[in-house]
């Protein structure tokens, strides 16, 4: 990993090229696509909705069991974008960070290439993925309006739309106050993780 990063080998190269090819999926073909092979052609996961049929005569485990399958597919479409995007985000923040002087120095020390990479590189690349966490929020609220209308889920997404199709005024300022609200605590939260990533924040605010 360590030289794979410092000098751009094929690896390297093959994933950059992967997490840019997921970046530009738009995510109504990619529900498709997960819906033709796991739900048609290997018939292992179900095609829409948000329960089976018989949801009202299992039990309660299999009740959640029943939720679960049925938001595998969703959750997939809402985050494969962001997760290209971290990974991509990732790859820069690392490969930055390892060329600064006091992991050289941590290097010539005699510390092994993962110990340098995972306590003293990879802990400062957590900064921009941090602020980049607290940004995605607002993403998955409007990006699950289009996957909830794919996948038949009664959901924030959903009940926005809705609304602003019949002038429901009143619920689409309450659904903007509650996504505002939330990306205020993603900020803060975000915040607070600096404090827990980058010990020199803390030593600032004291």
């Amino acid at each position: 990993m360590w030289s794979a990063a410092r000098s751009g080998q094929p690896v390297e190269r093959a994933s950059a090229v992967t997490t840019f090819l997921l970046y530009s999926l738009p995510s109504f073909w990619v529900a498709l696509l997960l819906m033709e092979l796991f739900a048609v052609q290997l018939k292992v996961l179900p095609l829409f909705g948000m329960t089976s049929d018989e949801y009202l005569d299992l039990n309660l485990l299999m009740k959640l069991a029943d939720r679960a399958r049925h938001l595998i597919l969703p959750v997939v479409t809402l985050a494969y974008t962001q997760l290209a995007v971290f990974a991509r985000f990732s790859k820069s923040a690392v490969t930055e960070v390892i060329r600064q002087d006091y992991v050289i120095a941590a290097r010539a020390k005699g510390v092994t290439s993962n110990a340098a990479l995972w306590h003293h590189a990879f802990r400062n690349a957590l900064i921009p993925l941090i602020t980049l966490l607290g940004l995605t929020l607002p993403y998955l609220i409007s990006g699950s309006v289009i996957v909830e209308q794919i996948f038949q889920w009664h959901g924030v997404g959903s009940l926005y739309l809705e609304a602003i199709l019949t002038r429901d005024y009143p619920t689409v300022l309450g659904l903007s106050v509650a996504t505002a609200v939330a990306t205020l605590i993603a900020s803060l939260i975000a915040d607070l993780l600096y404090a827990a990533a980058d010990p020199r924040i803390r030593l600032e605010g004291r």
